[in-house]
């Protein structure tokens, strides 16, 4: 049974859910079958693993004393599933306030309630107007302009749709240009990340006649109170589209702030996130004057808190306290990076809190130098975040290499390989990134034992490669530029 789609449905249930779905399962209203109700019962106290879940003996409990029947509890389980189905969907519509209030309007409409629905209509459009922008706003008020015409034609009132038709189509307009600009970017993003570069003729047609350029340059803020909130996606656009990413990219920064707290949240932090998705795409091709930028754009974020793992804001995502310390870290900002780890681990889930703090603190002590230090934390790490495990072993073949311990260099990055090569939930661009990193950290190794002048090719390939990774790529070109200060090499190299 425990393959079963009720099973797998409620394995998906967070505490929570459970608790709101047994009172939906013990409602007349969803449900008038009282042995339904006996059988979640039953099953909900296998919950959250359901491991140990048997159809007989689940049966024997809803049923004590009777024969087991197959069929019976294929019967039972296909209600509660289709009672679960409901509930999510249910759920769902609740927790998102827009189409809950959509729902409400078209059934008022519907019903012909129309004083009520005229009064709910002006409350949800006043709640829209009022509220903060995001990528969705013009679809929402498309839709209650298209909401309001059909309540018209429905009426014969069809000579007072004009205004609203107009409407509609702006807001048409504004939301199939934010949503190409979305999807274009995302494009390119697969392009460069997954090397996906499938062509689309009909993408590429409206591409090359649609004059965007045009369209934006005379779209007047006088005209349209959403000027700046579309030119921030235009530029956002035009940086995957064109050689002058400096440009562009510094226009879609300027116009990511305007009216910055006229966003929502989500929508903010979406912004920080298409920022540091350049300035990283920059660092890993070698622009590494980027690396300032990366810094102060999480910084910025932090500040604003836009680092929140949930609604509440009560911890923080591990992603964003990890690159907010590699790159810190990567500045220089030594003093400031210690005291956000001092001050903000805490703030990381229990879980994975020691093994992420401990890792940035031995970061921060191998960029210092303090190889004793940076080893001491390493030892502390309990392989709780998987994520730490690959800046650890990185962090063990720099200080081994620092410290001229190569045996266990050599040891661990063949260990390393193995790993990486066997494990296949790592995505194949963090694979061949560290990869690359081994090889050069290997290759540097040697010619550091014995100098000869196959290191000039080596130098050049690593300052090449952009799929390396960025940190680890500053790393290898600062032991390369050592090594090309090393006497014995222009001595071997000259003979």
């Amino acid at each position: 049974m425990q393959n079963t789609k009720v099973i797998r449905l409620l394995k998906c249930f967070s505490k929570n859910e459970m608790r709101e779905f047994g009172k939906f399962v013990n409602s007349p209203y969803h449900n008038h079958r009282k042995i339904v109700i006996r059988f979640y019962d039953v099953l909900k106290k296998y919950y959250p693993d359901f491991d140990s879940v048997n159809g007989e003996v689940i049966y024997r409990k809803v049923f004590p004393g009777r024969k087991f029947n197959q069929g019976e509890l294929v019967r039972l389980s296909s209600y509660l599933f289709k009672l679960g189905r409901d509930f999510i969907v249910a759920a769902h519509v609740k927790k998102d306030e827009f189409y809950y209030d959509m729902q409400l309007l078209e059934s008022l409409e519907e019903h012909g309630a129309d004083p009520i629905f005229e009064k709910e209509y002006e409350n949800v459009l006043n709640k829209l107007n009022q509220g903060k922008m995001h990528n969705q706003y013009f679809l929402f008020k498309s839709m209650m302009e298209m909401l309001k015409i059909e309540f018209k034609i429905n009426r014969n009132k069809q000579k007072d749709i004009c205004a609203n038709v107009i409407k509609n189509a702006e807001y048409d307009i504004f939301h199939f240009i934010i949503s190409f600009f979305e999807r274009f970017r995302d494009m390119h993003v697969n392009k460069f990340s997954y090397n996906y570069n499938a062509g689309n003729p009909v993408i590429d047609l409206f591409i090359k006649n649609f004059n965007f350029d045009s369209f934006i340059s005379n779209l007047k803020s006088e005209e349209t109170q959403y000027d700046n909130f579309i030119r921030y996606y235009y530029y956002a656009f035009k940086i995957t589209d064109v050689s002058e990413k400096e440009h562009y990219y510094k226009m879609m920064k300027k116009y990511s702030f305007i009216d910055f707290e006229k966003l929502t949240e989500q929508e903010m932090g979406n912004r920080y996130i298409h920022l540091l998705g350049f300035v990283i795409g920059q660092l890993i091709q070698g622009n590494l004057k980027y690396l300032r930028e990366c810094f102060e754009l999480h910084k910025s974020a932090f500040e604003k808190k836009l680092y929140k793992g949930n609604v509440s804001g009560d911890f923080i995502y591990p992603v964003f306290f990890r690159y907010f310390v590699i790159y810190g870290i990567a500045s220089k900002e030594y003093d400031y990076i210690e005291k956000f780890i001092a001050q903000n681990g805490s703030m990381l889930k229990e879980e994975y809190r020691n093994d992420m703090v401990n890792v940035s603190c031995a970061m921060l002590q191998f960029e210092k130098k303090n190889y004793d230090k940076a080893l001491e934390y390493l030892s502390g790490v309990k392989y709780s975040y998987p994520g730490c495990q690959m800046d650890m072993k990185c962090i063990y073949i720099k200080t081994f290499y620092e410290t001229g311990d190569f045996e266990s260099l050599f040891t661990l990055i063949d260990s390393f390989k193995h790993f990486l090569n066997r494990d296949k939930t790592i995505k194949d661009v963090i694979r061949y990134q560290h990869l690359d990193f081994l090889n050069y950290t290997n290759k540097l190794a040697k010619l550091k034992l014995e100098i000869n002048d196959e290191f000039f090719g080596l130098q050049k390939s690593i300052k090449e490669n952009i799929k390396v990774d960025p940190i680890q790529k500053i790393w290898l070109m600062k032991k390369s530029k050592e090594l090309s200060n090393n006497p014995q090499l222009c001595k071997n190299a000259a003979g």
